[in-house]
């Protein structure tokens, strides 16, 4: 809705006439469509640029192993597999390590042809990410704390640390042990519930992905003059939602999805290069809700199942007491701090290692 109210593709022509005609691809009908989505050549649908086959081969393919290794408890395919990923990962890395080069060339090629008024398309899409960003939040944020009955007042300054963490690496595998921590000590969320959501929604659950990703082939399509067609418009979310399955939590690994999305919509291949060029900035609001919105999934899981801690979300002021003792039964000085998530007339102790003499202190809130 953003993207056709802003319209960010609109200002400049990247395309030629010739190329948007080659690009207006022929809209296939619903059963063409749902056959489309069973690859009868998975290595040709993988060379032909096919995500939705080879998602869903994937899709099919990784829970017949998990069957398999649970039955046969042989890891070796989840070994190979989890190691070819980590080889592609790597390669991906090295590309992007060469890729500024690459990038300035095509945005030197860009701006040389259309001028400088390629700018301002490009604020526009930021700001499509930007406003996306915002109304998210403002719907789930308040959604979640009244599932569970929370101050969603509070969840700003909780989402400080790794809100800045996300928008400073663009990585949401860097900010996964912040996330996870933060999870727990800030918003109550139990260590079995963040040690299980934590990873699973780093890759399962990128709504600020699956934004950027529409907003992109908006972008690409009103920049080249391609008119979206309603079918296509459906296509193009359903797309960018399942490219956000086992999406890549590397930056730069966006500028894969673009290519494909380009590729399965029929899209003119030149505004990637526009898009390439700002996709670091894009990476920040994108990490930004992807992040966030995986707490909030974990503080749900953990309402439901009756492991959230409300006191360690409301944050209680509890005083630090501070012990310095030294006797006949307590001959050595002992320091210690009352835990800060304790609430009421909390009991503490602490075997003294030598004796076997009990200290024990109160704290109170």
């Amino acid at each position: 809705m953003l993207s056709m109210l802003i319209q960010p593709g609109i200002g400049i022509e990247i395309a030629n006439a010739e190329a948007i005609a080659n690009a207006s691809a022929e809209t296939a009908s619903l059963q063409d469509t749902l056959l489309g989505f069973v690859s009868t050549n998975i290595i040709g649908s993988m060379a032909d640029s096919a995500m939705v086959p080879c998602i869903v081969f994937a899709l099919f393919f990784g829970t017949a192993m998990g069957t398999y290794t649970r039955q046969s408890g042989n890891r070796n395919m989840v070994e190979w597999v989890t190691g070819f990923n980590t080889i592609i990962t790597n390669i991906i890395k090295a590309v992007m390590h060469v890729a500024p080069i690459g990038i300035f060339c095509l945005l030197a090629n860009v701006a040389g042809s259309t001028g400088f008024k390629v700018i301002i398309p490009m604020i526009k899409f930021l700001g499509v990410l930007l406003l996306g960003d915002a109304v998210q939040f403002l719907i789930y944020g308040p959604l979640t704390a009244a599932l569970c009955k929370v101050n969603p007042a509070k969840m700003p300054k909780k989402f400080a640390k790794m809100s800045m963490m996300a928008v400073t690496t663009t990585s949401g595998a860097i900010c996964l042990p912040t996330k996870m921590e933060d999870t727990v000590v800030k918003f109550g969320v139990s260590r079995k519930v963040a040690d299980f959501t934590g990873p699973i929604t780093m890759s399962m659950n990128s709504c600020g992905a699956a934004l950027c990703y529409v907003a992109a082939i908006f972008f690409m399509a009103q920049s080249t003059g391609v008119q979206l067609t309603t079918y296509q418009m459906g296509m193009a979310i359903l797309l960018s939602c399942l490219m956000c399955m086992g999406t890549i939590v590397v930056p730069g690994g966006s500028v894969i999805v673009y290519t494909f999305l380009a590729s399965s919509l029929g899209l003119p291949l030149e505004s990637i290069a526009v898009l390439i060029g700002i996709d670091w900035f894009s990476g920040m609001f994108r990490t930004l809700m992807n992040v966030d919105v995986d707490v909030m999934v974990g503080m749900l899981v953990s309402s439901k199942l009756g492991d959230l801690d409300r006191d360690v979300y409301n944050e209680p002021q509890t005083r630090f007491f501070h012990f310095i003792t030294a006797s006949a039964l307590w001959p050595a000085p002992v320091h210690q701090r009352a835990d800060p998530y304790c609430t009421g007339n909390s009991v503490h102790t602490q075997i003294h290692p030598g004796t076997g003499h009990t200290l024990r202190w109160y704290s109170a809130p």
